[in-house]
């Protein structure tokens, strides 16, 4: 087994300092991972032991340590945010639509003014400690445009109210409907996402992307076509009418109609083979009634009412 590298003068005085301006207990954890070993000649397993922590994080934390004192160290610090970060932020503030926004904001806002660490800007925003390190990451990497929409969006408060009633009264299936009172309620109204998905029946996500996407691209988000739905199909719904209408008036003995007659009309009307679930979901579509016929002798008489 190699020889442990001691550490010369100018790497403990570092880790002392390093020790000494530790704000977190992972932080601190980290730093005595080095220092145990060399103050006290512990090894990896009591080091492990005294810590509370395995034996492979320990030798982690040495291993980073022993590529060099000053990157070792510094991955164990908490990274601090560009000058001129503070200034950037407040001017974003007065471009906040959402109370999300303003929650990313204050992710990096409250570490540059009040000194605070992820655990308890968390603690604050009301979000889990890796999504504020996740939206740090992405402040450092593209600014404020990272954390807030362009500013060529418009304002929709005015421009919408109209658009948006006359679209809820002109609309003619219930998702088209949904969609126009749902962004109605939460861009004219003020209502929150988590509001408006409880009235309308949604998610929340779905309230927050058709929102995005009329911001976007206007009036053109409404005329979408929504999910769900019948993308392929043999009949219109008038064919089926109208094959439903021939067969209604035509006579059958006893006045009901038997299921597999109507199978093989609309199998001969499409021109190929046929589930019977299919034909039976044509039947439902069109209110008729759909029910076991046991055959009687001809003798018999016909009911006076026929079942559709």
């Amino acid at each position: 087994m190699p020889k442990r590298r001691a550490l010369s003068e100018d790497e403990v005085r570092e880790l002392k300092a390093a020790i000494k301006a530790a704000r977190t207990p992972n932080d601190l954890r980290t730093l005595l991972c080095v220092w145990l070993p060399e103050a006290l000649g512990l090894t990896g397993r009591e080091v492990a032991k005294a810590l509370m922590w395995s034996r492979a994080a320990v030798e982690e934390a040495r291993w980073r340590c022993r590529r060099g004192a000053e990157s070792g160290l510094k991955d164990g610090r908490r990274r601090s945010f560009e000058p001129g970060t503070a200034a950037a932020l407040a001017a974003a503030l007065k471009r906040v639509r959402s109370a999300n926004e303003l929650r990313r904001l204050q992710c990096v806002l409250l570490p540059v003014l009040f000194n605070l660490d992820s655990r308890q800007v968390a603690a604050a925003v009301g979000w889990t400690r890796p999504t504020v390190t996740e939206v740090q990451g992405r402040y450092r990497r593209g600014g404020v445009a990272a954390l807030l929409p362009p500013e060529d969006l418009p304002d929709l408060t005015q421009a919408a109210a109209l658009t948006l009633r006359a679209a809820m009264t002109h609309a003619r299936t219930a998702p088209e409907y949904r969609r126009a009172q749902c962004l109605f309620l939460r861009i004219v109204l003020g209502y929150s996402s988590r509001q408006v998905a409880r009235i309308v029946g949604w998610r929340v996500d779905t309230v927050t992307h058709l929102v995005t996407r009329y911001r976007r691209e206007g009036d053109a988000a409404l005329r979408r076509p929504g999910r769900g739905g019948r993308r392929w199909r043999l009949f219109t719904v008038k064919q089926e009418a109208a094959v439903l209408r021939q067969l209604a008036q035509q006579h059958y003995d006893y006045g009901y109609l038997m299921f597999p007659v109507i199978h093989q009309a609309f199998e001969k009307a499409a021109g190929c083979p046929l589930q019977a679930s299919v034909v039976i979901d044509i039947l439902v579509r069109h209110h008729w009634t759909v029910a076991a016929v046991i055959t009687t002798p001809r003798g018999y008489r016909r009911p006076e009412h026929v079942e559709r």
